[in-house]
């Protein structure tokens, strides 16, 4: 066996040639790619735990990342129980303005929201329709915008609208959104955040 081929298979390819101690012979013996011995555990210093814990994940580094650059203020509370007198619940509806449940039936109830009316500001709330298709949707998410733009003595706060009844992913309304990045007086959910992260600028 060759300097070479005894290498290799000292790496656990094949055989190995090794001396018996005692009798000086060389056997062959069998090395196995299981043998390799086990690494040792790393030890890391508080500092690196730390700095393992700031890194951005992909379930919430976005949002921690958008915190820390901007106020939190900007992130749509998850459950929206009370208003301040300058804030409106934006929700998600349908071109009839019938309120019948979800989001909708809940700013009816607690809001202002007007039965028949199926877009637009009302009471201490803003109707968009999302039962009606994703382009008409996206129509009605920019006259949205177009209002919270005219209107910035106001804090809209935006719940996941149509990621309830109506069936979309938030990965495919949150990026109709994006242009309230530049809007201080709107607040988005915090999912809507993540997948606008890309759009910001850090």
């Amino acid at each position: 066996m060759s300097k070479f081929e005894n290498f290799m298979n000292r790496l656990g390819f094949g055989k190995a040639e090794t001396k018996n101690e005692k009798t000086g012979q060389t056997v062959l013996s069998e090395v196995g790619k299981d043998e390799t011995p086990e690494q040792p555990d790393v030890v890391k210093s508080e500092e690196d735990v730390e700095k393992e814990k700031e890194k951005p994940t992909a379930s919430g580094g976005i949002r921690r990342q958008f915190a820390q650059k901007c106020d939190r203020s900007r992130i749509a509370p998850d459950n929206i129980k009370m208003l301040e007198p300058n804030e409106v619940f934006v929700f998600g509806s349908n071109a009839a303005g019938l309120h019948g449940g979800g989001a909708a039936a809940y700013a009816m109830r607690r809001f202002g929201a007007v039965w028949g009316q199926g877009e637009g500001f009302q009471g201490q709330s803003y109707a968009i329709p999302t039962m009606e298709g994703v382009e008409r949707m996206k129509a009605a998410v920019g006259r949205f915008i177009q209002f919270a733009d005219q209107h910035p003595d106001q804090r809209f706060l935006v719940t996941r609208i149509g990621c309830g009844i109506a069936g979309y992913r938030v990965r495919d309304v949150a990026p109709l959104f994006k242009d309230c990045i530049r809007l201080e007086n709107v607040a988005l959910p915090s999912d809507f955040w993540e997948v606008l992260g890309p759009n910001l600028d850090m």
